[in-house]
């Protein structure tokens, strides 16, 4: 690949990750709450509180970090989403699939992968969220 399309390649990557920051972070912080009121009402260890802190407070800093230094950041932040898919339905397992905070998780990593990224990477969520969902 010439040096020109290098660089608008990385360049249109890096126009994603910016894009997706935003949505990522406000995102996971109204998750996390979703979650920590499903995690209040059970006897939740301080581990977990914890990672829930990380994940929605620091995770999408990182996730945009590594897909700004990357090579390749439109693939970094592909597999970016598909870390928030498949966490995402970690979590939805960790509050025992309690319907409404469940839905409104499924339903919001569904709609950012499609505005991210349209079908394709909307079902590549998906196939992330299928082994823990079942």
């Amino acid at each position: 690949m010439p040096y020109s399309a290098r660089i608008n390649t990385r360049r249109s990557g890096l126009s994603f990750a910016k894009r997706t920051y935003l949505p990522r972070a406000f995102g996971l912080g109204i998750g996390m709450f979703c979650v920590a009121s499903v995690l209040y009402t059970q006897d939740t260890p301080l581990w977990l509180w914890l990672l829930l802190a990380v994940y929605g407070l620091i995770w999408p800093h990182i996730a945009y970090l590594l897909a700004a230094r990357s090579e390749q950041p439109f693939e970094q932040e592909t597999t970016n989403m598909k870390i928030d898919s498949a966490i995402g339905g970690v979590w939805v397992a960790l509050m025992s699939f309690n319907a409404l905070p469940s839905i409104v998780i499924l339903s919001m990593m569904s709609m950012n992968n499609i505005a991210s990224g349209g079908k394709n990477i909307f079902i590549r969520g998906w196939h992330c969220k299928s082994p823990v969902v079942y």
